[in-house]
């Protein structure tokens, strides 16, 4: 399956003081290609599908920038609002999240969640072929 113009939401996980916050962040026109994989478990077969996202510039709005995740982690919340992150651990939904999420166990319920196992930066291309390319399974 490959996508031209998807929609994804990202959901940046950050720790403050014993609670874990999300920090949702809508993308528009993104490059979604997916493939279905199955794993023969011990109960069974196992999906282990996987999805390839390429995150070009145009996808964030004017008023939102991407910071690494090293620079994610140093910042305090209240230095969030205008600024987004992807690194291996975050979760991903396929389409717009317009609702407020307030846990990790309230997203799952609602939505099928993919999970970033990683993340390659490639904002120092060229023009034209920057992106950010996120493989989530």
């Amino acid at each position: 399956m490959l996508t031209n113009g998807a929609n994804i939401t990202i959901f940046n996980k950050k720790q403050v003081g014993r609670n874990e916050l999300l920090r949702k962040t809508c993308l528009r026109d993104v490059n979604l290609h997916g493939t279905a994989k199955v794993q023969v478990g011990e109960k069974g077969l196992i999906s282990a599908d996987e999805f390839i996202i390429r995150i070009h510039p145009d996808s964030w709005s004017e008023d939102k920038e991407f910071i690494d995740g090293n620079d994610w982690k140093t910042r305090d919340i209240n230095e969030l609002y205008n600024v987004f992150t992807v690194q291996k651990g975050d979760y991903i939904v396929i389409g717009l999240v317009e609702a407020e999420i307030n846990s990790l166990a309230d997203l799952i319920q609602r939505y099928d969640v993919l999970t970033v196992i990683s993340v390659t930066n490639n904002m120092s291309s060229s023009p034209y072929s920057r992106h950010l390319k996120v493989v989530c399974k």
